[in-house]
């Protein structure tokens, strides 16, 4: 591959180019990917070969023509824009050397390698002229040989029966030393010259040079006057060749017939396909032959040049892990989010990269590994991306982008402002100020991506923020100086102003709480219009109400419930592969839905007769439908019927690779049919029948509770269970066997670890990169991940159409036909730091994340993917108010040692006297002293074991109190720093300002106070127990506020109050729920995770985050303002005005999103 040249597109179509493959007198051949990061190729027919009067329309039908080729060993032909000014051809993109290349690098093939060449060339030629076409520009280069056998590529030159006669122009487009006679006389010819092509081509493989040579004229009397030397090769294939290049094109046998002959003397490549008779076993026998043709040992299986993902991954790979952190930063501030090749690289001047970064040194490395690759160009200062489809080529740096796409205009606008704001002088009038301001500030301490603001763009915020503060106290000055002036006038008119705000607000609030209202009776039937009421009321009025309902949206599982309208109780329905489609036949019209979008995306009718099933291909390209005698195959895209055979069938499902089809009957019997040959490969009783990934397995599930293992030559293994799925690698499957789930390695044919226990499932699915299973029991939907964490358990209704796993959701469809889609990228794209936390602190202003596991473990999040460790096993452990000094208690002696986290190092070390280990730390909020808990083990009872807390000074290391107060494990600081609470069965309140403590102020329990948090502003303590949920107390009285009961928690261990008091989190066992403290009510569901038990909340400049035991970090929006961003995101649009209109009629429309 070569770079593109000046003047070549950046982008076709769909397709983003990323290099030139070749060119050629058709045009170019570029590299290229699509929005899945695909790698393709792409011809681009040259402009002056359509402009004769029918070539346009008959490059129409050459297209149409390659398209109808079934895939042995060809290059599959994928999409294709002929009525464009640049006409273009879409196809499969192989990787490896032309024939040509192979020789001339690596000299002729041996016999072996040979025969097996012919057969592969051979196989692609029967499939060609099956479908009625003719490549006509068979030779060397046009051959490539491919990971899987030899490939035949570019149909440019293809004709069909119905085409026109040989132009002048099309002749000289040949390739005249592979030419047949009947070519070289200017005649127009059939099938055969492709006969004679493949036998010049196998001379050329076996000798290194064509069989013919020289000026046009020479090669038109050698052809007609001399016979090439066939001595060259062995027997069969000599007689083969020698046919195959007789001068009579009558005499040359057909492709086929060539085919069947050659496999024929291949005794190994003979199997299933080949007994079964048929093109379309002798097709699938000739590819397996040929799929041999390079042997990983030959010389000729060097991998070809790598592609720029492959290059910028093994550059990734080189890297440091500390380094490797460093690399999404400095990219993403390459990239826009424009969704154009055109637009989407910028250039970064490089001090921007640099300036503010943690390791500037490590940012100088990583651009220049990458310039160094070529992925990098400079200009001057600055640097970019050296070509737009490595965003799509390289599946990390996608992965990036999609990730942070939201953060790129709004990063991009910040350092635009930012280095006029420098260049100019820093002048105020320059300064952020309003809504960009607020978007830009909740992005830089909310932002979940590795792109954050550099020093200068920081500095802007800070200014643009420190100007707004003064605007406001001088427009605060200016305010009440005019209210001094207009008095008189506001006293005169200061009735109807007041009626008029008074009346406007009251209608507000009204329709607010309506709206909320509405969205709670929705959410069930409909979530996403749910959703956006809910934000449409918080929009009206901030009320409670329209708090609560966005909170509830915010935690609903279910993304969307999508209903096709109005469909007969004979409508049949089959979701797609990945869930974002529902196809839908009803009274002989077939609709094809938008799930996400809630449209159609096509539709054709004429399907006649009543349907018992329908199935959808998994790419979505065809339809199987069965009927009361037959099954038909139709062209989803077209309409067109593409095949019928067989019998009825009461369920159907599609291969993955859509070449066979599984029927099974109402009475249990199963028939998998070869959908190229139409003819049946199995027959048997089953209910349930799976296949491969690569179609080359098959599991069924028999009766009495047994599953048959297969491949097309035979049984395999016989198991028992009932549901089943395969892996898409092809590494395992999962089996349902009574009420648990286990794994059958498909390779080492035996059971793998783990055992899946307590669910017995009907339906199984794998996620596409296998990590993942759902599971459906008949009542509730369950995922795992592959190491045996049961990750979800969501109840469902009965389900019709079977799981679908996509990236972050889970889809499925109900008997009525309603698809729902359910949002687990939370569970399937979680931060997770490692398992086995047993205990933690969160710091998310310093975005740093302490655990205990056992040893102290430091976690920069955004920063590097390896922690610091101590060398230290702690027993208690508490982190200043500022992040810097993380106090530590061990035991055996006991001691509290003090680590600064900027430096790494110990800052003091003090002993605690009397005790065997340190139980419990509490910073006072200034940071200057620390509370000690000191335990001593003793053999009488566990509460006597706690000792008098300590209070220390952090800078001197010395002890300055002794409190008449027993420690516990939690110790807790007023927020004025005038009292600390104690948790344990005697739980006390300590005044440090000398009066005596309050012990049992909250009242009896079984196991006392497990959790304390003060408010803000110290009017409110929140204490939670075990199986008791949470109260709320008057921090002054201690007088009891309200009880918060909370359904599921085993025990409240943790509690964190929002910065303005609003709200409380709480976490315990497997959950955390968010409660409205002045409303006494639940923000929306609890947050459940069955995986691990919660540890440590924080809140931060508008998101609570969460640590789990198994290493998992949570987070979600904790200000109305967040969660209304958060879930206009996730819905994607906002409320239409005829939407508006529909449901909250009376109300001014407003956009919400």
């Amino acid at each position: 591959m070569t770079p593109l040249l000046p003047g070549d597109p950046a982008q076709l179509g769909e397709y983003w180019l990323a290099g030139r493959l070749g060119a050629g007198g058709q045009g170019v051949v570029y590299d290229a990917y699509d929005q899945a990061g695909r790698r393709v190729a792409i011809k681009v027919i040259r402009p002056e070969l359509l402009e004769h009067a029918g070539a346009r329309a008959d490059l129409v039908k050459e297209v149409a023509a390659a398209r109808k080729v079934a895939s042995f060993c060809t290059a599959r032909i994928i999409d294709a824009d002929l009525d464009g000014p640049a006409p273009y051809i879409v196809s499969e993109h192989i990787e490896g050397p032309s024939l040509r290349t192979a020789v001339e690098r690596h000299g002729p093939f041996d016999a072996d390698r040979l025969h097996r060449l012919a057969v592969g060339v051979a196989t692609a030629l029967a499939a060609i002229h099956d479908a009625d076409v003719v490549h006509r520009d068979l030779k060397p280069g046009n051959v490539l040989l491919g990971p899987d056998g030899p490939r035949v590529i570019d149909f440019g030159l293809a004709r069909t029966g119905e085409m026109s006669q040989t132009t002048e122009g099309e002749f000289a487009a040949g390739t005249p030393p592979y030419m047949a006679p009947e070519r070289l006389a200017g005649q127009r010819g059939g099938s055969a010259v492709d006969v004679w092509a493949w036998g010049a081509m196998m001379l050329y493989a076996a000798t290194g040079r064509p069989p013919f040579s020289g000026d046009l004229a020479l090669l038109r009397y050698q052809v007609a006057g001399t016979r090439p030397d066939f001595t060259v090769l062995a027997e069969p294939l000599r007689h083969l060749v020698s046919e195959a290049m007789s001068l009579d094109a009558e005499a040359r046998p057909p492709a086929r017939s060539l085919l069947l002959d050659l496999i024929a003397m291949n005794t190994a490549a003979s199997g299933p396909g080949l007994s079964q008779g048929g093109l379309s076993g002798l097709l699938t026998s000739g590819s397996r032959a040929a799929g041999e043709v390079r042997p990983a040992a030959d010389p000729a299986a060097e991998p070809a040049a790598p592609s720029p993902a492959e290059v910028a991954e093994a550059v990734y790979g080189r890297l440091s892990p500390e380094d490797q952190a460093l690399v999404p930063s400095a990219l993403l501030r390459m990239v826009r989010s424009d969704e154009s090749a055109g637009t989407a690289l910028r250039e970064a001047a490089t001090r921007d990269l640099v300036d503010g970064a943690r390791d500037p040194a490590g940012v100088q490395r990583v651009l220049q590994a990458y310039t160094d690759a070529g992925l990098l160009v400079h200009t001057g200062e600055s640097i970019t991306l050296a070509g737009a489809a490595l965003l799509r080529a390289w599946p990390r740096l996608r992965g990036w982008v999609e990730a942070d796409r939201a953060a790129l205009s709004v990063h991009h606008a910040l350092n635009r402002a930012a280095t006029a704001w420098h260049a100019n002088g820093r002048r105020p009038d320059d300064l952020y100020r309003g809504t960009i301001l607020d978007e830009t500030v909740e992005w830089a301490a909310n932002g979940r991506g590795p792109l954050r603001p550099n020093q200068r763009e920081q500095a802007f915020l800070d200014a643009s923020r420190a100007r707004t503060r003064d605007l406001a106290r001088r427009r605060r000055r200016v305010r009440g100086t005019i209210a001094a002036l207009v008095a008189v006038l506001l006293a005169a008119m200061g009735v109807v102003v007041v009626q008029n705000v008074l009346g406007t607000r009251q209608r507000d609030t009204s329709a607010a709480r309506r709206v909320a209202a509405l969205a709670n009776r929705t959410r069930a039937a409909d979530p996403l219009t749910a959703l956006l009421l809910s934000v449409a009321a918080w929009r009206i009025a901030p009320v409670a109400e329209a708090r609560s309902a966005m909170y509830a949206s915010l935690a609903q599982r279910e993304r969307s419930a999508f209903r096709p309208g109005p469909v007969s109780g004979s409508a049949r329905f089959d979701l797609s592969d990945d869930g974002t489609r529902l196809a839908v036949l009803d009274g002989g019209r077939f609709t094809l839905w938008d799930v996400t979008a809630g449209r159609p995306a096509r539709a054709f009718v004429g399907v006649s007769g009543p349907a018992s099933a329908i199935a959808l291909s998994a790419d979505g390209r065809r339809l199987a439908v069965a009927g009361e005698r037959s099954i038909s195959v139709w062209d989803a895209e077209r309409g067109v019927r593409v095949a019928e055979f067989g019998e009825g069938a009461q369920r159907l499902a599609f291969s993955p690779r859509r070449l066979l089809l599984a029927a099974t009957t109402a009475e249990g019997r199963v028939r998998v049919w070869d959908l190229t040959s139409q003819r049946p490969l199995a027959v048997g009783d089953a209910t349930e029948v799976a296949f491969s990934a690569d179609d080359g397995l098959m599991a069924a599930t028999l009766p009495g509770g047994r599953i048959e293992l297969r491949d097309w030559q035979g049984v395999l293994a016989r198991l028992p269970g009932a549901a089943l799925a395969f892996d898409p690698a092809r590494r395992e499957l999962a089996v349902r066997a009574g009420g648990e789930v286990r794994f059958w390695d498909l390779a080492a044919r035996r059971w793998r670890e783990p055992v899946l226990k307590g669910f017995g499932a009907r339906a199984l699915r794998f996620s596409q990169d296998g990590r993942y299973l759902a599971a459906y029991d008949g009542s509730h939907l369950a995922l795992w991940s592959r190491n045996g964490t049961r990750l979800l358990s969501h109840p469902v209704g009965e389900l019709v159409s079977g799981l679908r796993l996509g990236p972050g959701t889970l889809a499925f469809g109900l008997l009525d036909g309603t698809a729902v889609t359910l949002d687990v990228s939370d569970l399937t794209r979680p931060r997770t730091l490692a398992p086995g936390v047993e205990a933690g602190l969160i710091d998310p202003a310093r975005r740093t994340v302490i655990v205990r596991r056992p040893r102290v473990e430091v976690w920069h999040l955004g920063g590097p993917e390896r922690p610091a460790v101590l060398p230290v096993t702690p027993t208690a452990m508490a982190l200043d108010p500022g992040g810097t000094l993380l106090a530590v208690g061990t035991a055996g002696p006991a001691r509290v040692t003090l680590w600064n986290l900027t430096t790494g190092t110990k800052e003091r070390t003090f002993p605690i006297k009397g005790a065997s280990e340190v139980g419990g730390l509490a910073f006072a909020p200034d940071g200057t002293t620390l509370a000690v808990a000191p335990f001593q083990e003793t053999v009488t009872p566990p509460a006597n074991n706690w000792r008098d807390i300590q209070l220390w000074d952090v800078r001197r290391g010395v002890r300055t109190r002794t409190l008449n107060v027993p420690g516990g494990s939690g110790l807790t600081f007023r927020p004025d720093g005038r009292e600390l609470a104690v948790n344990g069965v005697d739980g006390a309140l300590a005044s440090l300002g000398g009066a005596e403590p309050v012990t049992r102020p909250f009242g009896e329990s079984a196991d006392g106070v497990r959790a304390i948090a003060y408010s803000p502003d110290s009017t409110v303590i929140a204490t939670g127990a075990l199986a008791a949920g949470v109260t709320l107390w008057n921090a002054a009285d201690r007088r009891q506020l309200a009880h918060l009961p909370l359904k599921g928690f085993g025990a409240v261990d943790v509690l964190a109050f929002s910065p303005d008091g609003r709200t409380l989190a709480v976490g315990g066992s497997n959950r955390v729920q968010l409660w409205d403290v002045a409303e006494r009510a639940p923000l929306g569901s609890p947050a459940v995770y069955p995986a691990g038990e919660v540890v440590a909340l924080a809140f931060d400049a508008g998101q609570l985050r969460w640590l789990r035991t198994d290493g998992t970090l949570g987070d979600q929006p904790a200000t109305a303002a967040g969660v209304a961003a958060a879930l206009c995101a996730r819905a994607g649009r906002s409320l239409s005005r005829s939407e508006w209109d529909r449901l909250v009629p009376g109300t001014p429309y407003r956009e919400i999103c």
